[in-house]
């Protein structure tokens, strides 16, 4: 059994090694730079002389190395961001279907689910209040779990939803296997050539690729397990690092800013730390006149008051408004919708079916 990466620098190392010095690697070209102080490498596998080598379809790999204990957000995200937009060349307005892939519920496979968290979902957004976020792009997000849990495979439910919401492309969050345990949650890899879940680990899934999904999937992925037997232990058996909670929580708060920033270059690394979300509870509500998707409601947040118009017209009532606990995004900056003051918007999330729900904090 051969070693087991997902990482394209890795897997043309390992062919390297094998193959000596005086045979040339077809098929693969590749480079090393430097972007912001982080170690870039570009893997580009050309053909199917560069496929079989290497055993990754065609396209293009990009690997961001973090420095060694690194816990700095921000820097990281901004390179990776930079890197990511490189990759994804969107045009204004471009829809963008973020796929999490992975089991929330085991640490080492939850890096998508977490990334879907940190993100800035904005589809229903501009759908509703097209006063206030028809500049912005169409982001939206699928979390489709597991085969165990879901009984589905991640490429059904990926399918339907590009169906459904019809973006310009799929972006795949996973977590990956490396060949080198340096390389485990500090090495970030970016590919325009789609994702099979599981493959890393000897658990290959239905391939997210265009060919199956009919546009554009790139991935964004970081390696956070190993086989044992690379370190001399038992093939088959899985190693991860002893403090992978912590590795995971920080590697999905780079991952979820650096897609913010690279899908939303025109808001600022500042102004997304800016974002102050608070529970409130909403006191009143009525029907603004003479519009069919709005509704004005008065949210007690603390000791203050704050009237907010939001475009679920079609999915609560007024009566069935009040009295409901809500997650209130309450810095953005005051603006008049249908000519009614609104000093902040209400936390919804949409179904496949475009149905929104208020989210309801625990």
């Amino acid at each position: 059994m051969g070693i087991r990466t997902d990482l394209a620098m890795e897997a043309k190392a390992l062919w390297e090694k094998s193959a000596g010095k005086t045979t040339k690697l077809a098929g693969v070209r590749a480079r090393e730079r430097e972007r912001d102080g982080f170690a870039v490498t570009d893997v580009h596998i050309l053909d199917r002389r560069g496929e079989a080598a290497l055993g990754k379809p065609a396209g293009r790999y990009v690997t961001l190395e973090l420095p060694p204990l690194m816990r700095e957000v921000r820097p990281a995200a901004e390179a990776l961001a930079a890197e990511l937009r490189r990759l994804l060349r969107l045009q204004p307005g471009q829809g963008v279907l973020v796929a999490g892939l992975g089991n929330e519920a085991v640490t080492p496979d939850a890096l998508g689910p977490l990334c879907l968290r940190g993100l800035f979902l904005t589809r229903h957004l501009i759908r509703h209040l097209p006063e206030q976020f028809g500049g912005v792009r169409p982001v939206s997000a699928v979390a489709p779990g597991v085969l165990a849990t879901t009984g589905m495979e991640s490429l059904e439910l990926v399918r339907g939803a590009v169906r459904h919401v019809r973006p310009a492309c799929v972006l795949a969050v996973d977590a990956l296997a490396a060949a080198a345990p340096e390389r485990l949650c500090r090495t970030f890899q970016l590919s325009d050539a789609g994702i099979v879940p599981g493959s890393g680990v000897g658990n290959a899934r239905a391939a997210l690729q265009k060919r199956t999904l009919g546009v554009p999937v790139f991935c964004l992925g970081v390696p956070t397990v190993l086989d044992a037997g690379t370190l001399g232990g038992p093939r088959g058996m899985i190693v991860t690092p002893r403090d992978i909670d912590a590795q995971v929580r920080f590697l999905g708060r780079v991952a979820a800013d650096a897609v913010n920033l690279a899908l939303h270059p025109e808001i600022s690394y500042d102004d997304f730390m800016k974002m102050q979300f608070q529970v409130g509870e909403i006191i009143a509500c009525e029907e603004v006149p003479k519009s069919k998707k709005l509704l004005c409601s008065q949210v007690r947040i603390g000791s203050q008051v704050k009237q907010i118009v939001s475009g679920i017209k079609a999915h609560y009532t007024p009566e069935e408004m009040v009295g409901k606990k809500v997650m209130v995004l309450v810095n953005l900056k005051p603006a008049k919708l249908a000519g009614v003051l609104s000093e902040g918007m209400l936390l919804c999330a949409e179904d496949e079916n475009g149905e929104l729900s208020l989210m309801v904090p625990e």
